[in-house]
């Protein structure tokens, strides 16, 4: 695993953060919170990539479920949009199958 590996998905975690910060209200908390469970789940998918069998399918998986956040996160703080709707979730689905393939 590289550092580059693991410094991406923390980048686009803070670059989110930073822009959903003034419309997260109180919400900030618990937005931060989930943030940070997203991205040690993509770092751990991402860590144990070349170990396990199924590696690189569960690390798919994990980087699609947290983009699928990503348009949620879009939809609920900056824009209601139907093209959140459209990569969303095709991301989710994509990514809870390759998630549940590969610890299956």
């Amino acid at each position: 695993m590289t550092c580059t590996e693991t410094s991406s998905p923390i980048a686009v975690a803070a670059y989110m953060l930073r822009v959903l910060w003034p419309k997260l209200g109180s919400l900030r908390v618990p937005v931060s919170v989930y943030v940070g469970a997203i991205v040690a789940m993509v770092i751990g998918a991402i860590a144990i990539r070349d170990v396990v069998p199924k590696g690189t399918p569960l690390a798919i998986g994990a980087a699609l479920f947290f983009a699928s956040d990503l348009a949620v996160a879009r939809d609920r703080f900056l824009a209601r949009d139907f093209t959140n709707k459209l990569w969303g979730l095709p991301a989710y689905y994509a990514g809870q199958l390759l998630i549940a393939w590969a610890v299956r």
